[in-house]
């Protein structure tokens, strides 16, 4: 049997990230954005573990889908009062670590 050569190797993407972390506006942008992709990346994950569908989450907030949608691929900035909205709609608890 031949074994294909793979026209696309795999590139691991932490060597990926380290080598772009390297070019200084990105890094800024990654470490502005880094937060908030965390953050909403939690939300997201809480909100498929409660089984709640994002136009089902869009009414226990009180805002529309789309706004949602704007707020999971941070197309959004939140507040804390916001983010403290979003907790009792999902029925879990913040904690908040500055180290």
């Amino acid at each position: 049997m031949d074994k294909k050569k793979n026209k696309y190797p795999t590139t691991d993407f932490r060597v990926y990230l380290n080598e772009e972390l390297k070019n200084p506006e990105f890094k800024r942008m990654f470490d502005e954005f880094g937060i908030q992709l965390e953050v909403t990346c939690q939300i997201n994950k809480l909100r498929l573990k409660r089984k709640l569908s994002l136009s089902a989450f869009a009414k226990k907030l009180g805002i529309s889908r789309q706004e949602v949608d704007d707020l999971l691929f941070c197309n959004k900035d939140f507040t804390i009062q916001f983010l403290a909205k979003i907790v009792i709609a999902l029925g879990a608890e913040l904690k908040i670590a500055l180290k």
